[in-house]
């Protein structure tokens, strides 16, 4: 089931667009260890999203490079650069009050 930003679907549309747009000009999510605590993306924690976007395709596993054992790297797929996207029109089409309360309490 496609997700979108206008849905009423219970996921932090601010924090999730924040990492999107971070994962679209480049960066990967770090995951290191089995605790929440290691769920990393330009060193903020983003293990409220991270299952949100892995369940539902925005990103994947990416290969290890030569010589790193101790972490695990993911990228974002086609679908996720396409629901960015989406979020971006959608952040775009909200008022200033609108965009404050998705800042605050994760929906509009």
């Amino acid at each position: 089931m496609a997700q979108n930003f206008t849905d009423p679907q219970s996921f932090d549309r601010g924090l999730v667009l924040d990492v999107l747009s971070l994962m679209a000009s480049g960066r990967q999510i770090r995951v290191f260890g089995n605790s929440s605590h290691g769920i990393c993306l330009d060193g903020m924690s983003i293990a409220p999203v991270f299952d949100f976007l892995l369940r539902f395709g925005y990103i994947r596993p990416l290969q290890c490079a030569p010589g790193e054992f101790f972490g695990l790297s993911y990228g974002l797929t086609r679908k996720g650069y396409q629901f960015w996207q989406d979020g971006v029109r959608w952040w775009k089409s909200l008022s200033i009050v609108q965009r404050l309360k998705v800042r605050l309490f994760g929906s509009a």
